[in-house]
């Protein structure tokens, strides 16, 4: 076979791998987060100002790039799916072009690193911040590790980061750590140093524009509030600890991710000279960290993970490894393909739920204006989403431990808006009398105020 033919059969198996474990996310109703990412995306696209018409604890940066996705023709829900598919093939096609320049053997690791950013529960139901961190953490690393790197491209670099940390706050530790690596470099390779100079230059680029854009909307002071202030009270209130839901993020879904933590657990112990590998074990160190501040994690959230880890690998296995532990590599491939199969034909199983969310939202959006409001509360923000209505209040996400003082506004603010229909059960703002059961749609009911 030549090797024109294996790359072109290359590029058809990770086509099908992603596809294969993408397809569930088709066919089964949006969860709670990928359902209010959606909502703030289209409010934003109709013209709402983040942080002020809307808001959420999340950087800004997916409800902005999806806005334009929301506004075009067709099922929205869908749309935003398979923009996130070509995220999700770009990042790979990213990943693979980085790592080939270090290693001949890359089919393994770019095969681990599909599963992993796109197997059940770390992909969740597609659509999920953390696959944008990934996107632009690896354009950044692509620009950094050029064969031959200019000031031009060190600043992409840095711009490129700073829009995984808009995406996400973790995405701005990448940063530290590459400045970290610069700092225990600059002897060796003192040009190492300058280039971080550019880096920063780009990141403060783009930094100081979207402040100076919230600024100019007069929602900096919001931005701040909910994405910084508020972020931490939301985590500190829910009391857990960061270790044991680290063990539980990496183990929850092992025996699809297995083949790329045996890889990582070989690479550890695997001497190398290769310099970058210490640059990326301090990414994965500051990673881990960063989200050990929050004091949470779930299983999605380890996803930023990805290109650290695959390029952990890339760096440390020899091609001899791939061969000498062919059986087990196989054997781990087979088991996350059978694992996936079984939560697709369980996605097939929901199918059903996706129909009646459709159903409902149809119904809705047939028997209110668009100037009617809706009470769906978080779970369900992506009937709101796929009405096209607005939830009543600001943060959709009603689980927030909320003030005194918020819970006293949100009450005025249901008073005045009058929700006209009320999604899954009357929250605790209404006044029950003042709404009848409508009909049921499946899983779903429905209330209308009288």
């Amino acid at each position: 076979m030549s090797a024109g033919q294996k790359k072109i059969l290359f590029i058809f198996w990770c086509l099908g791998l992603v596809c294969f474990f993408r397809w569930e996310t088709f066919i089964t109703p949006f969860g709670n987060d990928e359902g209010i990412y959606a909502y703030l995306a289209q409010q934003v696209g109709q013209g709402a100002v983040l942080y002020h018409d809307v808001t959420e604890l999340k950087f800004p940066l997916l409800m902005w790039l999806a806005a334009p996705i929301t506004r075009l023709p067709g099922l929205t829900q869908i749309n935003l799916l398979i923009f996130d598919l070509l995220v999700a093939l770009l990042t790979v096609g990213l990943f693979c072009r980085i790592i080939r320049k270090y290693t001949d053997a890359f089919f393994w690791p770019t095969t681990a690193f599909i599963i992993f950013t796109n197997a059940h529960r770390i992909s969740q139901g597609g659509f999920m911040t953390e696959h944008y961190i990934v996107l632009f953490v690896l354009l950044a690393w692509s620009f950094w590790l050029r064969e031959h790197p200019s000031i031009w491209s060190d600043l992409l670099a840095g711009c490129c980061f700073a829009l995984a940390a808009f995406t996400k706050q973790v995405g701005v530790v990448t940063v530290v750590a590459l400045g970290l690596y610069a700092l225990w470099r600059c002897r060796k390779e003192p040009e190492i140093f300058h280039r971080c100079l550019y880096v920063a230059g780009g990141f403060f680029c783009i930094a100081a524009a979207v402040l100076f854009y919230l600024q100019a909307t007069g929602v900096l002071l919001g931005f701040w509030q909910d994405c910084i202030v508020d972020i931490f009270l939301y985590r500190e209130a829910q009391g857990r600890s960061p270790l044991l839901d680290f063990l539980w993020a990496a183990l929850d879904n092992i025996i699809s991710v297995a083949l790329l933590w045996f890889m990582v657990f070989a690479a550890l112990f695997k001497k190398t000279t290769q310099p970058l590998r210490t640059l990326f074990l301090l990414c994965a160190i500051l990673e881990f960290l960063a989200f050990a501040i929050g004091k949470t994690f779930f299983t999605h959230q380890i996803l930023p993970l990805a290109p650290t880890l695959g390029f952990i690998v890339a760096l440390s296995l020899p091609e001899k490894f791939y061969f000498q532990y062919r059986k087990a590599l196989l054997v781990l491939l087979a088991i996350a393909l059978l694992a996936q199969s079984f939560f697709t034909v369980k996605a097939c199983r929901r199918f059903p739920d996706l129909l009646d969310d459709y159903r409902l939202a149809r119904y809705i959006e047939q028997n209110s204006t668009p100037q009617d409001v809706l009470d769906s509360g978080s779970e369900a923000t992506r009937i709101a989403f796929l009405a096209k209505r607005k939830h009543f209040y600001k943060r959709p996400y009603m689980a927030y431990p909320f003030s005194p003082e918020e819970i006293a506004y949100i009450r005025e603010e249901f008073n005045r808006l009058k929700p006209l229909y009320a999604v899954d059960g009357l929250s605790v703002f209404a006044n029950p009398a003042d709404y009848r059961f409508d009909k049921a749609f499946g899983r779903h009911k429905l209330w209308r105020r009288i």
